[in-house]
């Protein structure tokens, strides 16, 4: 069977973020990923401005262009280290077993990172493929996360990407692995 350029997505299978921490150079470079455990959804929206030009009465040219990128992500597990990457502040572990105590810690003087995030979905057109969601620098705009009377409750946030400022402009990419690569 050939390798398709069109497919299905269905599910989500990983997600991971990593803290920028240079795009001075060539490409960006980043801290080690962290996985955002428990991703159940994942969404990418393109947010273009419209330019008319307008003579005679009419619509003569519209220029449009992507000014930024809205991802959306819901998870099931709350992580520490995914907040300190992405709000700024951070992680940390004490103590020996059985009273281990890890804490998260946002100072009022931290800021939200840039960082990249990354999605996996497993479930495509062909057996044994995958397809890549990546965005290579986002920062959180809202994040949610709580508890709640007898039920789940689901970690959320959105961000929004840019272009890098680096040599290679990365912004959004989609790719399609033949054979299913994880995400680094």
């Amino acid at each position: 069977m050939a390798f398709s350029s069109e497919t299905f997505v269905f599910g989500v299978r990983d997600c991971k973020i990593a803290k920028l921490t240079d795009e001075s150079g060539s490409s960006p470079i980043y801290d080690t990923s962290k996985d955002v455990p428990g991703i159940q959804e994942f969404k990418v929206k393109f947010n273009i401005s419209e330019k008319e030009l307008r003579g005679d009465d009419q619509i003569l040219d519209v220029r449009t262009t992507i000014d930024s990128i809205e991802i959306s992500a819901n998870h099931a597990i709350i992580s520490k280290h995914v907040l300190a990457v992405m709000l700024g502040g951070s992680a940390t572990l004490s103590g020996t077993s059985p009273n281990r105590v890890e804490t998260y810690t946002l100072d009022g003087d931290d800021r939200p990172n840039y960082f990249k995030i990354e999605a996996q979905v497993v479930e495509v057109n062909d057996v044994g493929a995958d397809l890549h969601f990546v965005c290579y620098k986002c920062k959180v705009k809202d994040h949610d996360m709580g508890a709640k009377v007898d039920d789940y409750y689901t970690v959320s946030f959105t961000a929004k990407a840019i272009p890098c400022q680096s040599t290679d402009k990365a912004f959004f990419r989609l790719v399609g692995n033949e054979t299913a690569q994880p995400i680094t």
